[in-house]
């Protein structure tokens, strides 16, 4: 795919990057000169961007342009970028790219290109960063302001932080179906729904049980501060009868990080695809629908192990060595069945009983505005509880302690 695309740096800082070098650039194609004469090495130049870190492997962000001035987008793979059959193979996928020089040719345009390249930051897991930043899918929340990513999925903060990219919205991925997550867990920077008014209107139609499911949305965005403290974190398990409001429940609370998002089915979704979903987004809010007391024992454990953020654990055939998933968020479970399947289960969640199937033009309005809230999208309410995050933390573990005296002398 063909797209205009805005120069970096001008032609003649370009062609500085090549001053005092073997190869020389001219009508957008790189040349060399030998005993024959000038020779053409390619029929295109490539404008270097980012580095873009991710763990431990990292990518290279370049335009090309060829003579016909056709230009392209590519990110490289370290191993397209080091090995030159590999390099060929990628830049033809493309209208028109041929590069007709040696490997050590190859590797001195690296070595000029590379010296120029922004270095990158990649978010592969949303939500808290230990930067100290908490990220969407389209931006980051820092220090209380709102930093929506550019057309290339970049944001840039302070000098000390870096820059990052988040690649669910890049112009370079806007064809891709690889981020289908990310493109839920976003901001709504346009919406008008905040903190009390959508908790004020959950307490509304759904009573007490709309206190709890506040509560764990706060303790779900300060999750790695408690864990720190205390390795237990419950699940909140929503039980009733079909139409009584459970799953809407769960797909409130949930609103506040995943947009219109999805509740894998416990009964139907395998263990590998559940270990995913558990480790998307760290400080966030996942919810599993559809438990019964006769899901598969692996799916039971799995359950249990979330209160103690164990995920799910796995033999590595290479290396015979066990690996454990991450749980980086609280979890929402749904369903018409209280989980008695087994007590440790039982004792390890927060269940919330849902009875009432049958609602006045009054409570059937109210939802309807609250449905409302979550269609403008709630995503505000982390932006502002973001802002205790400090006083949480300060104050965490005098106030459990507290809490944990006043309850056993009730």
């Amino acid at each position: 795919m063909t797209m205009n695309i805005q120069n970096k740096m001008s032609k003649e800082e370009y062609a500085s990057l090549f001053k005092n070098t073997e190869i020389k650039v001219g009508d957008n194609c790189y040349y060399c000169y030998c005993k024959d004469g000038e020779t053409e090495i390619s029929n295109f130049i490539m404008i270097p961007l980012y580095l873009i870190r991710d763990g431990a492997t990292a990518s290279r962000v370049f335009i090309l342009r060829n003579k016909l001035g056709c230009e392209v987008r590519i990110e490289f793979s370290i191993e397209e970028m080091t090995a030159l059959p590999k390099f060929r193979i990628r830049i033809e996928r493309e209208v028109n790219f041929m590069w007709y020089g040696s490997s050590a040719k190859f590797n001195k345009l690296r070595g000029i290109l590379y010296s120029s390249m922004e270095v990158i930051t990649k978010i592969s897991t949303l939500g808290w960063q230990k930067q100290g930043f908490y990220a969407f899918g389209n931006g980051v929340v820092y220090d209380g302001n709102w930093y929506p990513i550019d057309e290339e999925g970049i944001v840039r903060l302070s000098s000390s932080l870096g820059s990052f990219y988040l690649p669910a919205f890049s112009k370079m991925n806007e064809d891709s179906v690889d981020f289908l997550f990310e493109q839920k867990f976003v901001h709504h920077a346009e919406s008008r729904v905040r903190f009390y008014a959508f908790a004020s209107q959950l307490i509304v139609v759904y009573g007490e049980n709309a206190i709890i499911g506040i509560c764990y949305i706060i303790v779900c965005l300060f999750r790695d501060i408690i864990i720190r403290y205390r390795r237990e974190f419950p699940s909140l398990f929503l039980f009733g009868p079909k139409g009584t409001g459970k799953t809407a429940f769960g797909e409130l609370l949930q609103s506040p990080f995943i947009y219109c998002g999805d509740h894998p089915n416990l009964r139907t979704s395998t263990m590998p695809s559940l270990a995913i979903v558990l480790s998307q987004a760290e400080n966030a809010m996942m919810h599993l629908d559809e438990y019964k007391n006769d899901i598969d024992v692996e799916k039971v454990e799995l359950l249990k192990g979330l209160w103690d953020c164990q995920g799910r654990s796995k033999l590595d055939m290479e290396t015979h060595k066990r690996e454990q998933s991450k749980v980086l968020s609280g979890v929402i479970v749904s369903g018409q069945e209280k989980p008695t399947v087994d007590i440790a289960l039982y004792s390890r969640q927060c269940v919330l009983p849902f009875h009432k199937d049958t609602h006045t033009v009054e409570e059937k309005a109210n939802f309807r505005l609250l449905k409302d809230y979550e269609h403008e999208g709630t995503s505000y309410v982390v932006v502002e509880l973001l802002q205790i995050r400090k006083q949480f933390e300060h104050s965490y573990a005098s106030c459990y302690e507290q809490a944990v005296k006043d309850i056993c002398s009730a």
